[in-house]
């Protein structure tokens, strides 16, 4: 397969120039018109635009100076301004004539100039006594005018603002993408991707993906010819794409690609190698390959991992480069063997965290970690192998999407289930404390982590399948407020939580008393508190009904209250009463846990069986089991003093009053008999 030009200048397919013309390089030859300006401009563009001080050397061989130069430094500045000329310039080395016309062998003449201008300037070819030709210099100042004229024709004061002016070109962008691609290692990458329009690749995949089309492209143009800078157009307002080369299996075009600007600045304009350039490289290398590369060029670095083992195995076993399918043969070969290593790298991982999780008695979130683990590492493999055999640049974009979906779903499976591990181990911990705010902050950080998880899945998912990142957070939004209306409750609860940490109303252990029902807390979770009653019944109460309830905290309190009513028969005497009720405060006054300040003993009142007296004083104590325990070494106290004065506690009784029986009693009392009358 062979590659030449069109007669406009356009490279085509077909036809290669032999090196011996100078196409093979840059070359100094003075043959010909032709190969004086190509030589001329391949040596100062190496020198200017590659830092090849050297290439300069040889110059005096293309060139005489018109008249005479007396100044130093003049003929350095002759070729600069003449550099100046034909770089602001766009031409065609093809249309430079190879021999003078019309038979005139004293000079050939060639104009320049910005595509702009219609008044050019000249170039003239002399003969060589010593052979070959020669590109007559005119003196500075005529130099100068010609370059003055040009800057003002397009606009500009200087050369320093043109060159600012037409950074943006499609001279501009392929010179950036090939002096990148050359000092790739030195800095060059980005200057590379900088101009390759990679917007049919996610953005996540643009440093992944970007380097194999690079060597693509790369490797192509190598192919094609030398490019001198000069046949490529400079103008920033050129209003259609620029086609450097053209070929059945696709071409090389840049256009205008708009790019989103810093500092919310409108979007602008750049020259761009275009995505349709990018799509069909790898089709357009692979009917150049047999094409050798340009001299001097030849066995490039590669740019990406996957140009690494292409060369390899071309180099190895050439006929596995043959397409088959979609694939080259050893792209499939390379497939099955990644599939095959990352089961296996999924099988290894996971046995070998069971097998520590099982030496390792104290840590089973080992065991908890393996199959998350392993898919991990399976989506690992299978992403390092697909980018290493370029099976995305083959035509095949799916895989390379599943191949991101797959690493982001790993990545997402592990990093979710390692927060449940560590989000449990933490809130075991929390559990021993008698505080529950860290377990409540615990279970609100691992919920977060988790849904902050599940949202950064979803979004880098849509990123790595290429769709915008404004549809998928505008879904999420709408779902989000859907999910949250439809769980406006849990929310509430979550919220509840959140007032609890803030509030502390109670803590582990503590007995509260909640709408009546007394119960001990145990646990307060994300959505609810677990509370056990005093009947040992488990009570799961919400946390917004918490949050907004009035709580009586039994466990807050510094000292408990103990009320005892005593009662005595009615037949007690008064002075064993106010014995007992003299002792009975001393006995109080000797328990170890009594506050001594604030202690009632005293008659209350007659009650229907018994003497009332009561007894009010207060435990220095915390819990409940506590206060229980001294209430009833009290009480043995106590009743170990009524048996000492000889007072009996009453209990309740009733009296019963039976009448006589019905037959020995007269149904109607009997009736008076009548007085008897007084005599008159």
């Amino acid at each position: 397969m062979l590659t030449g030009r069109f007669g406009n200048g356009e490279y085509w397919n077909g036809y290669r120039e032999e090196a011996s013309t100078g196409s093979a390089g840059w070359q100094l030859a003075n043959g010909t018109p032709r190969v004086v300006l190509r030589s001329l401009l391949l040596a100062v563009n190496s020198a200017i635009y590659d830092g090849d001080a050297g290439a300069l050397r040889q110059l005096d061989n293309l060139l005489y100076y018109a008249g005479t130069e007396s100044k130093p430094g003049g003929k350095a500045s002759r070729r600069q301004l003449m550099f100046d000329l034909l770089d602001m310039s766009t031409l065609r080395i093809v249309h430079v004539p190879e021999a003078p016309a019309d038979g005139d062998a004293k000079r050939v003449c060639f104009d320049i100039g910005p595509v702009a201008i219609t008044d050019k300037m000249t170039l003239e070819f002399i003969p060589s006594p010593e052979g070959g030709w020669r590109l007559m210099l005119p003196d500075a100042a005529t130099l100068a005018a010609h370059r003055s004229r040009f800057l003002s024709a397009l606009g500009h004061d200087n050369m320093e603002a043109l060159n600012q002016a037409r950074a943006n070109s499609p001279r501009a962008a392929l010179r950036e993408f090939i002096q990148g691609a050359r000092t790739w290692h030195d800095g060059g990458r980005q200057r590379a991707l900088a101009v390759m329009d990679l917007s049919l690749i996610p953005e996540s995949r643009h440093n992944l993906e970007g380097p194999i089309y690079a060597d693509f492209l790369r490797r192509i143009i190598d192919r094609v010819a030398y490019v001198i800078w000069q046949e490529v157009p400079d103008d920033p307002l050129r209003s259609v794409p620029y086609v450097y080369f053209q070929h059945p299996a696709g071409n090389i075009t840049l256009v205008q690609v708009m790019q989103p600007a810093a500092d919310a600045q409108p979007p602008q304009s750049h020259w761009m190698i275009s995505s349709g350039t990018l799509s069909s490289a790898p089709a357009l290398l692979a009917a150049m390959q047999t094409l050798p590369m340009i001299g001097g060029l030849e066995n490039p670095q590669p740019l990406s991992p996957y140009f690494q083992l292409r060369e390899k195995v071309r180099g190895t076993w050439p006929e596995l480069i043959s397409v088959w399918g979609h694939l080259e043969i050893w792209q499939w070969i390379g497939l099955v063997a990644t599939l095959l290593a990352s089961i296996l790298a999924a099988v290894l991982t996971a046995g070998l965290l069971r097998l520590l999780s099982k030496l390792w008695h104290k840590r089973k979130a080992l065991a908890k970690l393996a199959v998350p683990s392993g898919f991990l590492m399976a989506s690992l493999m299978a992403n390092w192998g697909i980018l290493r055999l370029g099976v995305t640049q083959a035509g095949i974009p799916l895989v390379s999407a599943l191949t991101g979906v797959l690493l982001v779903l790993g990545i997402a499976v592990f990093a979710y289930r390692l927060v449940a591990v560590a989000g449990g181990w933490v809130h075991d911990n929390a559990s021993k404390t008698s505080s529950y705010s860290d377990e409540i902050a615990t279970s609100l950080a691992t919920g977060f982590l988790k849904l902050l998880i599940v949202v950064a899945s979803v979004i880098m998912m849509a990123d790595v399948v290429g769709l915008p990142y404004e549809g998928v957070l505008t879904g999420l939004g709408v779902g989000g407020v859907a999910i949250a209306f439809a769980a406006r409750d849990t929310v509430s609860n979550m919220i509840g939580g959140g007032l609890l940490i803030a509030d502390r109303p109670f803590q582990r252990g503590d007995l509260i008393e909640l709408d009546g029902n007394l119960a001990t807390g145990e646990k307060v979770g994300l959505r609810s508190t677990r509370l056990r009653g005093l009947d040992n019944t488990l009570l799961y109460v919400p946390n917004s009904h918490l949050s907004d309830r009035l709580i009586s905290n039994w466990g807050k309190r510094h000292r408990r209250k103990v009320f005892l009513p005593l009662g005595f028969t009615y037949d007690t005497p008064r002075e064993r009463l106010d014995t007992f009720v003299h002792r009975l405060r001393e006995v109080v006054l000797q328990q170890p846990k009594v506050d001594p300040s604030d202690i009632y003993v005293g008659l209350k009142g007659f009650g229907a069986s018994s003497i009332d007296i009561d007894l009010i004083c207060h435990l220095r104590v915390f819990d409940y089991g506590s206060q229980v325990e001294e209430q009833h070494k009290l009480i043995l106290d106590i009743i170990a003093l009524a048996d000492d004065i000889g007072i009996s506690f009453a209990f309740p009784t009733r009296t019963l009053y039976m009448a006589a029986s019905c037959e020995s009693a007269p149904i109607f009392p009997p009736q008076a008999e009548p007085e008897p009358e007084a005599s008159s």
